[in-house]
C-alpha cells in the first residue's frame, strides 16, 4: 500500500461541540474513522493528524489504540506550513475531518498542488454547526454548494468508510 497515505484534520477536544456529522451522530463519524485508522494500520499505511498544537490532541474516539502515526503536524492547513507532512510513496491521501468547508477545504487544495489524489467518504467529514455560523445567508449556502462541488470533481468520494475501505484496500 505505497500508494496510499491518511491525514486527520483537526478532529480535536477544542472543536468536539461544534461538531456536526451527515447521520447526525458524531459517534457515527467517529466509529467510521477509527475503522479506517485501523484497517491504514493493519496494511501499514502512514497517518498523519494534523492539529492546531493549541487545542489539544486529535480527539481519543478517533485515535484508541491507533500506534502506526507517522507525524503530527501543527497547522491549520496541514500543506501551509514547514515541513510538511510525509507520506512516503503515497500519491493517493484518504483525508477526513474537520471543517468540511474551511481546514479540510484547504488542506485538500494544498494536498491537490502537490499532486495527491484525494479519496474520501462522506461520514469522514464533519461541518460546523448552526450556532458556529453567525449568519446562514444566501450568499454562505451558495460558498457551500461551490465547496460541495470542489470536492466532488476532485474527491472520490465514497457514500460510506466501509465502501472506501472494501475498494481502497482491497487486495491488500
Amino acid at each position: 500500500m505505497a500508494d496510499l497515505g491518511v491525514l486527520v484534520v483537526h478532529l480535536q477536544e477544542h472543536y468536539r461541540h461544534d461538531l456536526v456529522h451527515p447521520s447526525g451522530t458524531c459517534k457515527q463519524g467517529y466509529r467510521a474513522m477509527h475503522h479506517v485508522l485501523k484497517t491504514a494500520v493493519a496494511h501499514e499505511v502512514p497517518i498523519v493528524l494534523s492539529e492546531q498544537k493549541a487545542f489539544g490532541k486529535t480527539l481519543h474516539e478517533i485515535t484508541k489504540d491507533i500506534t502506526y502515526v507517522v507525524s503530527t503536524v501543527d497547522v491549520w492547513n496541514a500543506f501551509a506550513g514547514e515541513p510538511e507532512p510525509s507520506f512516503g510513496k503515497a500519491n493517493r491521501l484518504i483525508i477526513m475531518g474537520f471543517n468540511k468547508y474551511v481546514c479540510v477545504h484547504a488542506t485538500a487544495e494544498g494536498a491537490l498542488r502537490r499532486g495527491y489524489h484525494l479519496v474520501t467518504a462522506e461520514d469522514l467529514l464533519f461541518h460546523a454547526t448552526m450556532n458556529d455560523i453567525v449568519r446562514y445567508t444566501r450568499q454562505d449556502r451558495e460558498e457551500r454548494a461551490r465547496l460541495d462541488a470542489f470536492y466532488r470533481e476532485n474527491t472520490r468520494i465514497y457514500k460510506t468508510a466501509d465502501e472506501l475501505i472494501e475498494v481502497e484496500f482491497r487486495g491488500h
